[in-house]
């Protein structure tokens, strides 16, 4: 419904709408960059969130019009119906004068005239033939004159127009039609998406000049893109810790506002059960791990640390196994890795993240990659080893080469 109306927030470009095999829009993409200098997506999104908040603001607009829309629809029909036939009237009219005067002019014509008289009598003729074609098309034509609207058309009229959500999503009207209406009122729709978060600030411009900016939640895949992550994995630990079932702990958390990540709009038992699952199924013990486990200065769980330099936490977790990064593994979740980073760290870190390769042989400066570890007096020092120094953080062993 809104393409070639959407823009990125981030670099002001179009963007492109993505199609499922079924033709129906599923996201919006701004992939230009990628196209022209094969550099990453810009930013991409689910298009039903956008389309949902573009058509309330739509229909909201044209709220307070309603009764003035219902009245001047039924006076453009009374209005169609008299011009269309006055038209008529009138050239039926100009058609009954011109044959009467060609039969006065015959009947006023001396018989001795002869060849006068054959003309006027042909030219009388003429307008006859012609007078009755137009009356022919006037009769046509009249079942497809709009008809005065009645009184029950005025009552169906004003019904509509006090509900234009159902005439919007009725069988009646066409992506088409929807289209037509969103272009009469939006001069364009900018989305920026906050980091890799469910959270996008859409601004709408409309034409005459206003904007109107908006907080919109889209899906994500993964529950470490959640903007407060941490505060929903610290309550559900709380609340499992105090015996809660699944189906308890799904009723809490949508009483406290907490939503899932994907399409589901509420927890239930079955997504509570999952969530418990992806953090070590939470049994008592594993409870008392994960609440016995501080953070030591400057680590980050590594969801953390992605959404603070604001990328990805698979890609994050790609430098973590090259050596990129300083961390070690969590002792309250298996598999699970606490990574390091202080102020010089996170600048070396988003100096990475804006590098772009600028050749296919080009390799990234090593002193981007090369991580920084603390030595037992809390002094930093330069290191590309694969050990540490004390209970410090190490450097993963599946290290491989850039």
């Amino acid at each position: 419904m809104l393409s070639g109306l959407v823009y990125g927030g981030r670099c002001g470009r179009r963007m492109q709408v993505g199609y499922h095999a079924s033709s129906v829009p599923v996201q919006y993409v701004c992939n230009t960059r990628h196209v022209e200098r094969g550099e990453p997506w810009c930013q991409s999104l689910a298009g039903g969130p956008i389309e949902a908040l573009v058509t309330e603001e739509v229909l909201h607009a044209l709220e307070p019009a309603k009764l003035e829309l219902s009245l001047e629809a039924v006076a453009d029909l009374d209005r169609e119906h008299r011009r269309q036939d006055e038209h008529w009237q009138r050239r039926l009219e100009r058609a009954r004068i011109e044959a009467e005067r060609a039969a006065r002019q015959y009947h006023t014509v001396e018989p001795e005239n002869r060849l006068v008289a054959r003309e006027l009598e042909r030219r009388w003729e003429q307008a006859l033939a012609e007078q009755r074609d137009l009356q022919e098309q006037y009769d046509r034509s009249l079942a497809e004159i709009p008809r005065p609207a009645t009184d029950a058309d005025r009552r169906r009229i004003e019904a509509l127009a006090a509900d234009l959500p159902e005439m919007w999503h009725g069988p009646g009207a066409t992506i088409q039609d929807r289209k037509t209406i969103v272009r009469c009122l939006v001069e364009r729709v900018t989305v920026a998406i906050r980091g890799q978060t469910e959270w996008v600030d859409a601004t709408i411009r409309w034409f005459g000049g206003l904007e109107t900016r908006y907080e919109v939640r889209r899906p994500v895949q993964k529950y470490e893109q959640l903007s407060n992550y941490k505060a929903l994995r610290d309550r559900v630990v709380e609340l499992r810790e105090g015996g809660a079932t699944c189906a308890q702990i799904a009723k809490r958390l949508n009483e406290e506002g907490f939503r899932p990540p994907r399409i589901a709009t509420e927890f239930n038992r079955f997504v509570v059960d999952q969530f418990l699952t992806r953090l070590g199924r939470l049994g008592p013990r594993a409870i008392q791990r994960i609440k016995g486990e501080e953070l030591r200065r400057h680590e980050w769980r590594l969801s953390d640390l992605a959404r603070e330099l604001g990328m990805a936490v698979n890609t994050l977790r790609g430098w973590q196994h090259r050596g990129w990064v300083l961390g070690r593994k969590s002792a309250a979740i298996q598999g699970s890795w606490i990574l390091w980073a202080d102020d010089r760290e996170l600048d070396r870190l988003r100096r990475l993240r804006a590098w772009h390769r600028g050749g296919y042989e080009q390799r990234c400066p090593p002193e981007l990659t090369t991580p920084r570890c603390p030595d037992q007096g809390g002094h930093d020092r330069d290191t590309n080893a694969s050990g540490h120094p004390g209970d410090g953080p190490v450097i993963s062993k599946r290290r491989a080469h850039d």
